[in-house]
């Protein structure tokens, strides 16, 4: 039951690039205990142009929070103590004014620092939370 979405908004002007990347992680561990991450992260990145466009680039995450729901008591572990990066490559094709493109993604990202507050105390767990692995990503581009 893991779902992750990944969305990007990209602008390239003379083969620098600059956007932002939002995810968000959604999973129940074998406790039944719910895990949801999100973050965004600020993205750089260089192309080079021939017959074929060829993007490198790398994100450092700008913000996020994570939850952590324990199935045993139902208690709520927040964070929005987040850290971590993406590195990617995309290549594309194109048509006229528009761009076909495929490439992937790796994200590291660390979530720690959860609290749980109600009326009378805060408390703390220790863990810390990886979210980890690669993205295939597909895209559509337009040039004016």
């Amino acid at each position: 039951d893991t779902k992750v979405t990944n969305t990007s908004f990209y602008g390239i002007w003379k083969n620098y690039g600059l956007g932002v990347t939002q995810m968000s992680y959604k999973t129940k561990s074998t406790t039944k205990n719910e895990y949801e991450m999100t973050n965004s992260t600020m993205d750089f990145s260089y192309t080079y142009e021939e017959d074929w466009t060829v993007t490198v680039g790398f994100g450092n995450v700008s913000g996020g929070n994570g939850t952590i729901t324990l199935s045993s008591s139902g208690t709520k572990y927040k964070t929005d103590s987040v850290s971590g990066f993406g590195i990617f490559g995309i290549v594309g094709k194109e048509w006229e004014h528009y761009e076909g493109l495929v490439g992937l993604r790796f994200n590291s990202f660390k979530y720690s620092g959860f609290q749980s507050q109600s009326t009378l105390q805060i408390d703390t767990i220790d863990e810390t939370y990886i979210v980890c692995g690669f993205q295939l990503m597909f895209g559509v581009g337009v040039s004016f």
